[in-house]
């Protein structure tokens, strides 16, 4: 080590002036080409990237459609930031969907070229409904190639995507109404305003007293509990007063049949169908008067109304067969 250093002293020191400027050149052009190279290659990388940015980007893929999540589409779309020239498609194996009531398999009908796509435009069909494409004997897989040219007329390197069925059959949304569903709606309002028109033009109006249609309610309901009232007193006479309409209803009914029965011995099949049905329907009838002016129901109310009917049912079906009892004995 000791003799290297020596040896590179002396001849820095025994070399003339002109070696050095020679030498200090050599170096000075070295660093310039290493600079020119490294110049270079950055002026490339920059060309290609700008190549890259302005150039179509034509892709095809699934997407759902505005109009409903259960709806989907097949989209072709120029990503890109120039125009796309003489875009072709093809499907392996060619696209299906479901036909008419979701029974049938029909193929998608595809476009055979598009002369140009311009940035942001795309081309857009209904490809299937995932409701109707469940069940349905089609492959769920396909393998979607795009080829297309660019502004010159170049070709590009052709863009491929496997679209799956699969993925769209499994998966959960949350339903967002948009500008579709505000349109819709407004289109059934405009449909249910035209039936308010009158012949010849002008505006249906329904005018409507309130009080006076609630006063005409109260006096039918006090009207109806006083002939109520009468008929349970001479029906049921140890029938407690606080009872309510609908517990009056179920006694009352099985009062009717068993009227219908002791009038049925006597031969009277026409007055036992005639006392037994007003008897049970003005029972019912005043329960759901009750229940009208009261604003409210009970927990019972279902059964008793079953009560009451099997009750009526039971009285004509007695009244029949005394009747017939009677027509034979005559």
């Amino acid at each position: 080590m000791g003799d290297l250093i020596s040896t590179v002293w002396r001849w820095l020191h025994s070399s003339n002036p002109d070696a050095w400027a020679a030498a200090a050149g050599w170096t000075t052009a070295t660093v310039a080409v290493v600079a020119a190279m490294a110049a270079f290659r950055q002026v490339r990388e920059a060309r290609k990237l700008r190549e890259e940015q302005a150039q179509p980007y034509v892709v095809a893929y699934m997407e759902a459609s505005p109009a409903s999540e259960h709806i989907i589409d097949l989209v072709v779309k120029n990503f890109g930031t120039t125009v796309a020239r003489n875009v072709r498609i093809t499907s392996n194996p060619r696209l299906l969907r479901s036909g008419a009531g979701g029974e049938k398999v029909e193929e998608v009908a595809l476009f055979d070229v598009l002369p140009v796509l311009v940035p942001g435009q795309e081309w857009r069909t209904f490809w299937d409904s995932g409701i109707s494409r469940s069940g349905l004997d089609a492959p769920d897989k396909y393998e979607i190639e795009v080829t297309y040219q660019n502004s010159k007329g170049d070709p590009m390197d052709p863009t491929l995507a496997i679209l799956d069925w699969a993925f769209y059959k499994s998966r959960i949304w949350t339903e967002v109404y948009g500008v579709h569903h505000a349109a819709k709606h407004l289109k059934e309002i405009s449909k249910n305003v035209k039936k308010w028109s009158e012949f010849g033009g002008g505006l249906k109006v329904y005018a409507r007293d309130g009080d006076e249609k609630d006063a005409r309610r109260s006096k039918d309901y006090e009207e109806w509990r006083s002939r109520h009232e009468v008929l349970k007193a001479q029906l049921l006479p140890q029938q407690p007063q606080g009872s309510t309409a609908r517990e009056d209803a179920d006694v009352l009914a099985v009062a009717a049949a068993e009227q219908g029965r002791a009038d049925g011995e006597r031969g009277d099949a026409e007055v036992t169908t005639a006392s037994a049905a007003s008897v049970a329907d003005e029972a019912l009838g005043g329960a759901e008067g009750e229940h009208v002016i009261a604003g409210g129901a009970d927990e019972d109310s279902g059964r008793s109304d079953g009560r009451v009917q099997d009750a009526r049912r039971e009285a004509d079906v007695t009244a029949e067969v005394r009747s017939s009892e009677s027509d034979d004995e005559r």
